[in-house]
């Protein structure tokens, strides 16, 4: 997905969003998570959380962003866990064409209505939560216009 191809409807951004690579970097090992899909190789290696969310800053609204503006609001967005105290490990997504990435932050034990506080905020469409042993789910902010059994839409 590209500046130029990517979704302009809901619902074909949510299927982008649900169909997109996840991927989280332990140990230079990366390991990979699914929206439909439990995370049971990543969760056993962090047995100290019981809830997980992607949240990236990065090209808020799904606008291709320059990569300075990226950086800065990475570094709020990471002040922003930091100040709460929640675990944070490095993760990034990528459409299923390689030609959209975005680097992100797994969190840990965050309240969910902190994680859409954080969404709202840097302006994001979507991010990834899930509980310890589920799947992982799409957490899509907007009305429902693509209802989906892993999409949860938040207004």
């Amino acid at each position: 997905m590209t500046a130029l191809t990517r979704p302009t409807t809901a619902d074909g951004l949510a299927e982008a969003y649900r169909l997109a690579a996840y991927f989280v970097d332990l140990d230079d090992e990366p390991i990979e998570v699914a929206v439909g899909h439990p995370a049971v190789r990543l969760e056993a290696r962090l047995a100290r959380a019981d809830t997980f969310a992607y949240i990236t800053a990065c090209n808020p609204a799904s606008e291709l962003q320059p990569e300075a503006y990226n950086q800065r609001a990475d570094r709020e967005l990471r002040a922003a866990i930091d100040a709460h105290g929640y675990l944070r490990w490095p993760m990034n997504s990528s459409s299923p064409d390689g030609q959209w990435w975005e680097a992100g932050w797994l969190v840990g034990d965050a309240p969910p209505a902190l994680l859409d506080e954080w969404a709202r905020r840097f302006r994001q469409r979507g991010i990834l939560l899930w509980r310890r042993d589920e799947p992982v789910r799409l957490r899509m902010y907007g009305p429902e216009e693509f209802p989906h059994p892993q999409i949860d839409w938040i207004e």
